[in-house]
């Protein structure tokens, strides 16, 4: 069978997944142990590959972005964009690899929590993307769209809304999020999901039933609701490790999800 192909965004030097959407995807792919492959496209070249591939755009106003990275095809040919549509699609076909939780009610508070961090931290976060993160061919592209959705250049966003004033803003959405990570918690353990749902398991036979006992244990644990977040925070980091110390700061639990998303982020070149 063919691989599922990942559209993504690469990173200069060494060609890496950056994005914090893009990550969603490719975590819940590498929590489920489905094979993929990456491809890789510049921000200029998204929209006329896809489109030339028969993708209908997103719906919505002129606000929207008519083709966005993530984009998965998947072995039969069928393409989907968007991260949270790719991941119903994924729990759909991959229904008997561990699943994502994706009904859970947590997993629809944080995607209701986390633009409410985004939006006051944009000015710290986003100017920052082309002089880290993009290639030179991605640049231009990136300066000009953000021009137009702030209204000014990335310099004077930055310069205008970004420093101390965007983290204060920030800060209790920040609390929020915490506060809902320690609130949705059954039972111990860094995911919002805590440990529940683990079975007891019998006594291992054989050295393989090692494996699989690590797996059971996250079938009850892990949820698309830690990727969203760790994908989050891992944008941050590669932004700035002061970026990422400066948010973690906030409550440490922060830190302990993401440590413990660490092996889901380690494949991200190919």
């Amino acid at each position: 069978m063919a691989p599922v192909i990942l559209y993504d965004l690469p990173s200069k030097g060494r060609c890496a997944c950056w994005s914090l959407n893009p990550w969603k995807t490719r975590m819940a792919l590498n929590y489920k142990n489905i094979q993929y492959e990456t491809q890789w496209l510049e921000y200029p070249d998204v929209a006329p590959t896809l489109r030339a591939a028969g993708l209908a755009p997103n719906e919505g106003g002129p606000e929207v972005t008519a083709y966005t990275i993530p984009t998965v095809k998947f072995p039969d040919g069928t393409y989907v964009m968007e991260s949270f549509k790719i991941a119903q699609e994924i729990e759909k076909r991959y229904s008997s690899a561990p699943p994502l939780r994706l009904d859970h009610p947590v997993v629809a508070q944080i995607i209701a929590v986390i633009p409410t961090i985004q939006k006051p931290l944009s000015a710290v976060l986003i100017p920052r993307v082309p002089r880290v993160l993009l290639n030179d061919k991605s640049v231009p592209y990136f300066q000009e769209t953000r021009k137009v959705r702030f209204g000014m250049s990335l310099d004077e966003y930055e310069k205008e809304k970004g420093g101390d004033a965007a983290w204060v803003a920030a800060k209790q959405p920040i609390e929020n999020l915490a506060a809902l990570l320690r609130q949705t918690k059954t039972a111990d353990g860094p995911y919002f999901l805590g440990s529940e749902g683990e079975q007891p398991l019998q006594p291992l036979w054989t050295l393989c039933l090692v494996h699989l006992a690590s797996r059971i244990a996250d079938w009850g644990t892990v949820s698309y609701a830690d990727f969203i977040v760790a994908s989050l925070l891992h944008f941050v980091k590669l932004l700035g490790p002061e970026l990422y110390d400066r948010f973690v700061t906030h409550d440490k639990a922060f830190d302990d999800l993401y440590q413990a998303c660490a092996k889901w982020l380690e494949r991200d070149d190919h």
